[in-house]
């Protein structure tokens, strides 16, 4: 990274950076808040900073970059997805994973029933240490959805229920519509 810096914004480089011992104090501060980022990630990052800066870049432009991924949606249009997101929420067509765990993290229920104003910077703050995590590695899987184990709930749920005596189709209807034509 560090030559890549030098080799780009030679004469910018040699200022900061007039001696070995101020070069080697800058790669440690670098290195302590890259560390617990991939090398592969890094990497990618340096070169979408050098290409998008006049000038020799800042750790903050690079961690910018590093934190942000195209893939993503931005934290608002993620929220506003699982706010209207169908159940159940594990075969929604997600726009990406995390956006279905930040919503589990923020809680479907605080996320259909509370006001974007209390909703909101919760969804935003979780997002964002998602964003983070995602951005130094961790997997974010698409979630999963077991049939099987729906299947087995609705069925005894069905099979709890009481059958009416007295001719209401209700209950029929209820077993009917939910694939328990008994």
């Amino acid at each position: 990274m560090f030559a890549q810096f030098e080799l780009v914004f030679h004469n910018q480089y040699n200022k900061a950076f007039p001696t070995a011992d101020k070069e080697n104090l800058a790669k440690k501060l670098w290195f302590n808040h890259l560390k617990h980022y991939p090398a592969a990630a890094i990497m990618k990052a340096t070169d979408i900073t050098i290409r998008s800066s006049e000038f020799l870049p800042s750790i903050y432009s690079l961690l910018k970059h590093l934190e942000h991924d195209d893939s993503l949606p931005n934290a608002h249009d993620a929220y506003l997805e699982c706010c209207s997101s169908s159940s159940p929420k594990a075969k929604h067509p997600w726009s990406h994973p995390i956006v279905y765990w930040t919503g589990k993290a923020c809680g479907w229920h605080v996320l259909s029933t509370q006001s974007e104003q209390y909703a909101w910077p919760l969804f935003k703050e979780r997002y964002e240490q998602h964003s983070k995590a995602f951005a130094q590695g961790q997997r974010f899987d698409p979630p999963q959805h077991h049939d099987s184990e729906l299947m087995i709930a609705r069925d005894n749920a069905l099979d709890n229920l009481p059958d009416t005596a007295n001719g209401d189709d209700t209950l029929r209807q209820l077993k009917d519509l939910f694939g328990n034509p008994s």
